[in-house]
């Protein structure tokens, strides 16, 4: 079975990023921290620095190509909702994280 994987532009280029249950389980191994990812809607500088270096931790280690470092795609991407955005829809390809999407 093909894993799932989402498009993210970093340096005008399309790249390919892994997104699911498997994304977010090597995100977790390369000691990623889902917490510091939630911490974007605080009013605190400090979270939202913790929280943007946290998403690019998980581009990172689900890049298909390995071949940027963490630097790169934090440089890489045209603007900060841009780099919010690639999160959302990788984490929205979790179902457990999303839920159920039938309304009883």
């Amino acid at each position: 079975m093909k894993e799932q994987t989402i498009k993210v532009k970093i340096n005008g280029k399309d790249r390919e990023v892994y997104a699911g249950n498997a994304a977010l389980l090597r995100f977790r191994r390369a000691g990623g921290d889902m917490a510091l990812i939630s911490q974007a809607s605080e009013d605190s500088n400090n979270a939202l620095f913790d929280s943007l270096d946290a998403i690019v931790k998980l581009i990172c280690v689900n890049l298909v190509k390995k071949d940027l470092t963490p630097d790169e795609i934090a440089d890489g991407v045209e603007s900060m909702p841009e780099l919010f955005n690639a999160a959302g829809v990788l984490l929205n390809q979790v179902p457990w994280l999303v839920g159920s999407k039938d309304k009883k």
